[in-house]
C-alpha cells in the first residue's frame, strides 16, 4: 500500500469481487465433490485489493482492446460516400450533406473519452512518484598547462533523473488510454477503492464500443447557427460549462429534409432538440 496516498485504506475482503470469478474444485471421484464442482468459488484476492490476479491481468488487456477498437470507432463515426469537393465543403469545416454518421459510436467515443480523462487525473493526483535519482560518475579531465605539460584531475559527475507519469491532461483520449494501458493498468486494478469498479467499466466500455460498431449510420446535415446547451461542468471559478458542440439533424433518407431528430454532435444522449424549436433549424439552414 505504499503505492498509494496514506488516506486510502487496503481492501480486507479474501475473495475476487469481480462478477462471474471463480476457480473449479479438483475433481475427484467422489460424487459428492463432483456436485460441488458445480458451485463457483470465488479466487483468494491479491493482498490489500479486491480483485485476483487472474482480473488484475484482465485489465490490462482490456485497455489495450480499447486502444485497438478506438481507431475502429474513428474510422465508423463518419463515412464519407462520395469523394469531398471544394464546393460541398461546409463553413463548419466538412461536408455538409450526405454524410453518414453513426451516432451510437459517437456516444461511445465521447463517454470513452470521458472515462480516459478521469482515469488520468486519477493517477495524476493519487499514483505517487518515486523520489529523483541522484547519480554519480567518476570522470577524469586532461588539460595542458602554459609548459605544454599534461595534467589528468579526476572529478564525478551528478545527475539528478526525474521521474513522471507520462501522462497529462491535454494527451489525445486514444493516446492517454495507451499510456494508461502499458504503464498504470496495475496501479489502477489494485487500487483499494477504484480497482473493481474501474474493471467493471473497462468491461462495460469495450462491451458497449463492440456493439456500436455493429450498428448502422445515418445521414446528418449541419444545423447552423446552433449549438448544443448541455451543462456538463461546474467550473471552479463559477458558473457552469455549456457543451457548445455543432447540432446534427438526422435525415429520414436523401429525398426528405425533414429531419426525424437532432442530436448533439459530440454527444448524442445529451437531450434533442425539442420539436417546437425545429423551425429554428428550417429557418437557420
Amino acid at each position: 500500500m505504499t503505492n498509494y496516498p496514506a488516506w486510502i485504506t487496503p481492501a480486507t475482503t479474501a475473495h475476487c469481487v469481480a462478477a462471474g470469478c471463480h476457480q473449479p474444485h479438483p475433481r475427484t471421484s467422489s460424487a459428492l465433490a463432483e456436485a460441488d464442482e458445480a458451485v463457483p468459488v470465488p479466487r483468494p484476492v491479491v493482498r490489500g485489493t479486491e480483485l485476483c490476479e487472474w482480473h488484475h491481468r484482465q485489465f490490462g488487456r482490456v485497455l489495450g482492446d480499447l486502444v485497438g477498437l478506438w481507431t475502429d470507432l474513428e474510422a465508423a463515426r463518419v463515412k464519407y460516400p462520395k469523394p469531398l469537393t471544394n464546393d460541398r465543403v461546409s463553413s463548419s469545416g466538412g461536408q455538409d450533406a450526405g454524410v453518414f454518421w453513426n451516432p451510437h459510436v459517437a456516444k461511445v467515443l465521447y463517454e470513452l473519452a470521458d472515462w480516459t480523462g478521469f482515469l488520468v487525473r486519477t493517477v495524476l493526483a493519487e499514483e505517487p512518484l518515486p523520489a529523483p535519482e541522484v547519480r554519480h560518475w567518476p570522470r577524469t579531465q586532461v588539460r595542458w598547462d602554459a609548459a605544454g605539460e599534461r595534467h589528468t584531475e579526476a572529478f564525478v559527475q551528478t545527475q539528478i533523473i526525474e521521474h513522471s507519469h507520462g501522462l497529462t491532461v491535454d494527451d489525445p483520449p486514444r493516446v492517454a488510454l495507451a499510456g494508461l494501458a502499458s504503464w498504470h493498468h496495475r496501479w489502477l486494478s489494485e487500487h483499494p477503492v477504484l480497482g473493481a469498479a474501474l474493471l467493471d467499466d473497462a468491461l462495460t466500455h469495450r462491451r458497449v464500443a463492440l456493439a456500436a460498431l455493429d450498428t448502422s449510420p445515418v445521414r446528418r446535415l449541419l444545423v447552423r447557427g446552433h449549438s448544443c446547451r448541455q451543462a456538463v461542468a461546474d467550473l471552479d471559478f463559477g458558473g457552469t460549462l455549456l457543451c457548445d458542440a455543432p447540432l446534427f439533424a438526422i435525415l429520414r433518407d436523401e429525398s426528405d429534409r425533414s429531419p426525424s431528430a437532432i442530436l448533439c454532435s459530440a454527444n448524442p444522449s445529451h437531450p434533442q432538440l425539442p420539436r417546437d424549436r425545429w423551425m429554428e433549424y428550417a429557418n437557420g439552414r
